[in-house]
């Protein structure tokens, strides 16, 4: 009887599964950003996460977080090709960096 749920142990239960659920999402727009990186466009990359087998038995949640991490850094990245930002070998690099705001990723950075 330990293992059922409680009004003690759902708050945890909770926590948890937001937690998995932004794990979930943060490595959909990892692999989106990827997608990027290898010539796909920004169009093509929302297709294959809206269009995935996945996309009907993960949860919309997850789906809408993925796409809104996704829609923050590839912003980020239009605006430092707007800025022209220079590498300091001299030719000009995009680079995303992606933060989860709810999550305690580590910095990642994916050219595009």
């Amino acid at each position: 009887m330990a293992d059922k749920l409680t009004p003690t142990t759902l708050p945890e239960y909770l926590m948890w599964y937001e937690a998995l659920q932004r794990e979930v999402a943060w490595f959909l727009c990892q692999t989106m950003l990827a997608r990027l990186q290898h010539g796909a466009t920004r169009d093509e990359v929302l297709r294959w996460l809206l269009g995935r087998p996945f996309a009907l038995t993960i949860p919309p949640s997850i789906t809408q977080r993925a796409r809104e991490y996704f829609q923050s850094a590839y912003e980020e990245s239009s605006r430092q090709r707007q800025k022209g930002s220079r590498s300091p070998e001299g030719t000009t690099k995009h680079r995303v960096k992606f933060y989860p705001k709810e999550g305690n990723h580590q910095e990642s950075s994916v050219k595009v």
